[in-house]
């Protein structure tokens, strides 16, 4: 199964693809969405020089001199220089030696000299100053670059890095020399030595996990400003198992991790997952029967324009120890293309929060077998999304599209096997959830197994994880 885009893409999503604006490496993107920096079109212009070509109509007739930039004449050959700063003409951005505005490729150091004119614009490539080649893409500081426009993009998958991850919060490959796999084979058998090979403050690494096997009893806690990925090898589906009252996997101290295709499950009393003080990203995972909940998200990191949670193609819930599927404690999550069953112990729910969460959920469907309200979240909001109750949508939203259908429990068949938390729709389910999803741009074009999408903008769609 191919790894996907993130939810709000660039045209490097695997759309059709056109000509990306260059990009500003330096700045930390704040949403899982990328946005072009078009700050100017001409990379080469600086300060108050935005320049344009010069006006045939004044600039070439009569014996007008310009004193700031040399003496124009009757002619539009280049113009004369003593700084960078005084050549307007964006085909000829550079002072040369001679004190004449020139192309980069007539200097002696072209790279040189495209890096003094614009340290974001460090290479001379075809007699212009850009940001990246396929060469050389230093200055995109990780991101991607575009070789028809020798312009960096933010990376949305994590294929489009190679072996390595794409840091889906900030548009950056991490190290492809800092890959580790585990499973049968390889030298790590377990996921936690794996981790455990990334151990200094601020380390960055993909692990790879293979095989679809149980790893059991294998808890691990990552902190320390880290940036981690753990990946199931394509085609897998490994199961993280924890048989012991602790969650399988912890995230605090400002860490970034990413998960992609894992199953984890099992903990007798422990949540699947715990958020503290970091950030976590789940694609395509499917937490469930873990007793001391699915997701637990507490307080924020230290990044606050950034979510704290985010699921995309999830399976999450069936715990039946009174305790919500997916739990948000002053912390900002989203949530998109999800299922969330919440379990059927008494004080079970599907989605809770705490006053002070700020919780936006799209195309996803939340239930609960039990009698109780599967949602309990006065911060969370809804658009294309399915429950049996009424869901309320952003204020600033007329028809969020949201689907009540009525009362679900254990009983329904809507699911092929909620008990094993197998959450993929069985063709019992109500006919509404086939067309309550509305697909955009940015959002997977596959379900939780590989099934194909519409990925046409505004395409009705399934709400949650699967597609039947």
């Amino acid at each position: 199964m191919a790894r996907w885009t993130s939810l709000e893409p660039t045209s490097h999503d695997g759309q059709a693809r056109g000509a990306p604006a260059r990009l500003d490496v330096g700045a930390r993107l704040p949403e899982p969405h990328f946005p072009r920096d078009d700050r100017h079109a001409d990379r080469r212009l600086h300060g108050h020089h935005r320049g344009a070509f010069p006006d045939t109509d004044t600039d070439t007739i009569g014996e007008s001199e310009d004193t700031s930039a040399g003496t124009v004449g009757e002619t539009t050959g280049p113009m004369s220089c003593e700084r960078h700063e005084q050549c307007t003409e964006p085909l000829l951005p550079l002072c040369g030696p001679d004190g004449l505005c020139v192309s980069c490729d007539e200097l002696p150091e072209p790279d040189a000299a495209c890096a003094e004119l614009d340290p974001m614009a460090p290479l001379c490539v075809g007699g212009q100053c850009v940001q990246c080649s396929e060469q050389d893409a230093t200055a995109c500081d990780g991101m991607l670059c575009d070789a028809e426009t020798n312009s960096c993009y933010p990376c949305s998958a994590h294929d489009q890095c190679g072996e390595a991850a794409c840091n889906l919060f900030t548009g950056q490959c991490l190290p492809p020399d800092e890959v580790v796999h585990v499973g049968p084979g390889f030298l790590h058998d377990r996921i936690d030595d794996a981790v455990a090979t990334f151990n200094s403050p601020g380390d960055q690494g993909t692990i790879i996990v293979h095989g679809s096997i149980g790893y059991s009893d294998q808890p691990v806690v990552i902190g320390n400003a880290q940036t981690i990925a753990i990946l199931a090898d394509d085609g897998d589906l490994p199961r993280w198992i924890q048989s012991t009252a602790v969650p399988h996997l912890r995230v605090v101290v400002d860490a970034t991790v990413l998960v992609d295709g894992m199953q984890i499950s099992g903990s007798p009393g422990g949540p699947g997952v715990e958020v503290d003080g970091g950030r976590l990203w789940i694609d395509r995972g499917r937490i469930i029967d873990n007793n001391g909940g699915g997701v637990v998200v507490a307080g924020a990191d230290e990044q606050p324009l950034t979510p704290d949670l985010v699921l995309r193609n999830c399976f999450v819930g069936r715990s039946e120890n009174n305790i919500a599927a997916v739990d948000v404690y002053g912390a900002t999550a989203q949530v998109s293309y999800s299922t969330i069953i919440g379990g059927t112990g008494s004080l079970a729910e599907g989605l809770r929060c705490t006053v002070g969460s700020t919780v936006s959920v799209r195309n996803t469907i939340v239930l609960i077998e039990s009698d109780n309200p599967p949602v309990a979240c006065d911060g969370a909001t809804f658009v294309h999304s399915v429950s049996e109750i009424e869901l309320p949508g952003p204020d600033e939203v007329v028809d969020p599209g949201n689907v009540n259908t009525g009362d679900f429990s254990d009983v329904s068949g809507w699911f092929i096997n909620t008990v094993s938390g197998d959450f993929g729709l069985s063709g019992m389910h109500p006919v509404a959830i086939d067309t309550a999803a509305q697909w955009t741009s940015g959002d997977p074009p596959t379900d939780i197994d590989g099934d194909p999408r519409p990925t046409t903008d505004g395409a009705m769609d399934f709400a949650g994880a699967d597609v039947p």
